[in-house]
């Protein structure tokens, strides 16, 4: 758990300080890239998108900052194996206990962590008063509010499964947990195609609003088609894949 938190914190304090030590280059920030990713989203080709995209990765991956400013992932990592040792993922009673201790601390901090953001970034809260705005607005988002309240959504479907009323509900949704992802690969596509210029166009253009009437109206067909799916083939195409590209032969079915 210390690792965890260290893991969230680095990132934070270690930015502006090598950002001070060591100036990046200008010419390969990702700001740069991404003002000539934006163009070409709307207007560009798919060829030239794509490509751009690889100078992007290429520019990331290639850079210590990239790793340094990512290590929370780490973080996440070694949260989820706290809570699994400390029995939640094998031991009802602990998983239940655990949820219901921490579901009102998760919803209340992770949900006014991200409307503290929301207020910063967007309204520009404070932002002529607060010294280093950028940095706590960013701080409001990640570690304190996406984070948490993912947390807390998770331990509030946890409770939810352990009624039985509520777990037939939710039944629905497990074909796409068993196809995680392809479903995640397709919303990529989906995305890509509302908004790319190879598609509809609609690049920075879909308010919040219609982005979330779009996954109201993907997510049940997105059920439906794993359903379907898993009722002819024991994985979903893309598990498939990751199965026979890990292990190096046919993957099994499932017990």
């Amino acid at each position: 758990l210390f690792v965890a938190i260290l893991c969230f914190v680095i990132p934070k304090v270690s930015g502006p300080v090598f950002d001070a030590l060591w100036p990046p280059d200008q010419s390969l920030t990702h700001d740069a890239l991404h003002n000539e990713i934006d163009r070409a989203a709307t207007a560009g080709t798919f060829t030239e998108l794509a490509s751009l995209n690889l100078r992007h990765m290429w520019s990331a991956y290639s850079s210590w900052r990239y790793y340094l400013g990512d290590i929370d992932l780490l973080g996440l990592m070694l949260l989820g194996l706290f809570v699994a040792r400390q029995g939640a993922i094998t031991d009802l009673t602990v998983r239940l206990a655990l949820a219901r201790r921490m579901l009102p601390w998760l919803l209340t901090i992770g949900f006014l962590g991200c409307v503290a953001w929301v207020a910063m970034e967007t309204f520009g809260l404070g932002r002529d008063a607060i010294e280093y705005h950028g940095f706590i607005a960013g701080m409001f988002a990640w570690p304190i509010g996406m984070p948490v309240l993912g947390l807390g959504y998770a331990a509030g479907i946890a409770l939810l499964c352990n009624d039985e009323d509520w777990r037939r509900r939710l039944r629905i949704f497990a074909p796409i947990g068993r196809m995680a992802l392809t479903n995640y690969l397709f919303t990529g596509f989906v995305a890509a195609f509302i908004g790319f210029g190879w598609g509809l166009g609609l690049y920075g253009k879909v308010l919040p609003a219609a982005g979330l009437l779009i996954v109201v109206a993907l997510l049940p067909l997105q059920a439906l088609a794993s359903r379907w799916w898993l009722s002819r083939f024991d994985f979903g195409p893309f598990e498939w894949l990751w199965r026979y590209w890990t292990y190096g032969r046919r993957p099994t079915k499932p017990a």
